[in-house]
This record gives C-alpha cells, structure tokens and sequence, in this order.
C-alpha cells in the first residue's frame, strides 16, 4: 500500500497546478469625478495593450471588477483604467504574486478623472439639456422671457425697463446616446460588454445587444487554453460593486475541485481509478 502514496501526492500536485490559475484578479476601489464622488452609473474599463478585458458600472462611489486569465498570457500584463473613455492615469500590475511575495488577488485600486461628464451634477459648457437632462435639467417649452421690455400702458411711459431674456430653446426629449465597452473575454462560448446612456436619460430605448456567442480566436488557441475550460464566467458587472474577493489563489484544493476545467476533473478520475485499483490489488495479494 506504501507505493500507492507517492502515487497519490504526484497525482494531486498535477490536478492542483492545473487548477490554481483559474481564479480570476479583483480590482475594486473609490471613484472620484471632478472632486466629487462618482454617481451609480458611470461605465468603468479596464484595459491591456489598449483593449478592453473588463467593464463595470460604478455604484455607491466605487468600482469592482474581476478579470481573469482565460487565454495564459496576461500574468505581468499591465491593466489601464479608464472612466467615461478618460484615462485615470490609474494601472495595476496583473499577477498572483507581488514583488514582496504578498497575495495579489484582490488589489485597491482608486480612480479620480476631470471632464465633461453626465451624471457628475454639474452642467458644464460641453453640455445641454438635449444631451444631459439629469445635469442641466429638462428643456423646456420656447417661450419669450418674462422681463421684456413692451410698451408702456397709458401716458406713453416706456414699459418696464427689465433686461432681456431670450427665450429657452426647446431641443426636444432627451435621447439616449448609447456608449458600450469592446467586446470582453470570449468565455464558455459567450462574450459579454457593458452599455451605459451617456446622456443618463433613464430610459432602454435603443438599448444594444451586451452578450453574444463567440468563438476563441485561433491565435489565442494555446495549449494553455484548456486549463481554463469550464470556468465560470466573472459575476455580473453591474452588481460586482458588492461582491466578495475572489478566493485566494493557494487554496489550491478547492480549486482543484471547482476551478481547475476538464484536465482536472480528468485527473480526479483517474486518482480515483489508480486507488480503487490499487487497493484491490493489495487485497488480492495480501491473501
């Protein structure tokens, strides 16, 4: 029974190696626009060698996101972040280990920008109530202002002397204008972006597509690829504000059960036949 133990241990280092990469990195952390902390709302990307890899909303001041390593190329990669299409400045290094050896699967991440942006309360020159109601406020009917000058009644006095008000220009009902991130890891046969109303007229007309299915490309088809068949795609973007870290990548057996693909539920199997096997045959020869 004694050879049937370092069988065991070489067997379930292989599942464990195969499994640990399949948990994905979470970036999360405050979000502030123009000295003020962000609105719920505001499109989120995270960007590698200037394409999209994750997106979210913000949310109670804040982002989190979890991005993952579907294709084994991104560890050392460094991720840009981005608010509204402005570059933060903000990047973090994608890996599961930092220079000091400490544990990087959750990593904190603030972001501050300045611009033109809806939803910040604030109805900048680059804005209107056409293009961001809920910072201009509503267009109104066009009407003559109220303190206009006329002419006077009675005596031929001049009438009231006000200053003129030109009339408030009616550009229409605020129209969705629809900004979407790239499309995102194809994972499990299916791509996900995320679309946001860059004029927050809270309405779903025109809203685009944000999944799809998908195909991996052929020139990402690495022998790498096949750890990660299998894995659960990242939470829902919009509600990942309030999600957990993911696990830490040493808790290595329970990856090995949930996270590690095909290969390591292969492996398993076969852990599983060597020992039955095993087993029967040391009752066979202990007789």
């Amino acid at each position: 029974m004694k050879f049937l133990i370092p069988l065991l241990v070489a067997i379930l280092s292989i599942t464990l190696v195969v499994a640990a990469p399949a948990f994905p990195i979470q970036f999360a952390g405050d979000v502030i626009v123009n000295g003020k902390v962000a609105p719920d709302g505001l499109l989120v990307t995270a960007k590698i060698d200037g394409s999209d890899v994750e997106a979210t909303t913000t949310k109670d001041g804040g982002y989190s996101m979890k991005i993952g390593d579907p294709y084994g190329n991104r560890e050392g990669e460094t991720v840009s972040f981005f608010v509204e299409g402005i570059d933060t400045g903000e990047t973090a290094v994608w890996s599961y280990t930092a220079a000091d050896g400490s544990d990087t699967t959750l990593q904190i991440v603030d972001l501050s920008v300045n611009g033109d942006i809806c939803g910040d309360a604030s109805c900048t020159s680059g804005e209107s109530c056409s293009t961001c109601a809920v910072d201009c406020g509503s267009c109104s009917d066009g009407t003559s202002g109220s303190g206009s000058g006329g002419s006077g009644s009675g005596g031929g006095s001049s009438g009231g002397g006000g200053a003129y008000i030109p009339p408030v220009e009616d550009d229409g009902p605020c129209v969705p204008d629809w900004v979407c991130s790239d499309w995102l890891d194809c994972m499990s046969g299916t791509q996900k972006r995320v679309c946001v109303d860059s004029n927050k007229c809270g309405v779903e007309t025109g809203r685009p597509a944000e999944q799809q299915t998908c195909e991996v490309p052929e020139e990402l088809k690495t022998p790498k690829e096949d750890r990660y068949q299998g894995v659960t795609p990242p939470d829902e973007r919009t509600e990942a504000s309030t999600s957990e870290p993911a696990p830490a990548a040493d808790n290595a057996l329970t990856g090995a059960v949930i996270g590690g693909g095909t290969l390591s539920v292969i492996a398993l199997l076969v852990l599983v036949a060597l020992i039955a096997g095993g087993f029967f045959a040391w009752r066979v020869l202990k007789k």
